[in-house]
């Protein structure tokens, strides 16, 4: 990890977003090549969405394929999801008590995000 002039942010990958996102809080699992990390959705768009998770002990790259597993909406109209795609950003931070991971998911294919009563 390299030092950054952003307090807290560790390392951060060069594509932004490209749409509005709804702001999420949802329990989610990424599935990858070698495993499932464990987390949370934290924002959710049509071609897209933002997952973190505290397991720092696997470290996704750009360009690596995932899966977006998970019931967001509990509650309200709970769905099961399992939206394919690709990592398209990768931001490792430190929120003052823990080492955090979020990536950037770019979908497949475009999805309904307002379909889903899941924000807070």
């Amino acid at each position: 990890m390299r030092d950054t002039d952003y307090p807290g942010l560790r390392r951060q990958t060069a594509e932004r977003r490209a749409e509005p996102r709804l702001e999420v809080r949802a329990d989610a699992r990424l599935a990858h090549d070698d495993g499932t990390l464990l987390g949370a959705l934290e924002n959710l768009a049509c071609h897209g969405a933002n997952f973190a998770t505290e397991d720092v002990s696997t470290l996704l790259e750009e360009g690596d394929r995932v899966v977006l597993l998970g019931t967001p909406g509990e509650g309200h109209a709970p769905v099961e999801i399992a939206w394919p795609g690709r990592v398209v950003r990768v931001d490792e931070l430190f929120d003052g008590e823990r080492d955090l991971v979020t990536y950037a998911i770019a979908f497949d294919e475009e999805i309904d995000a307002d379909a889903f009563d899941i924000t807070q």
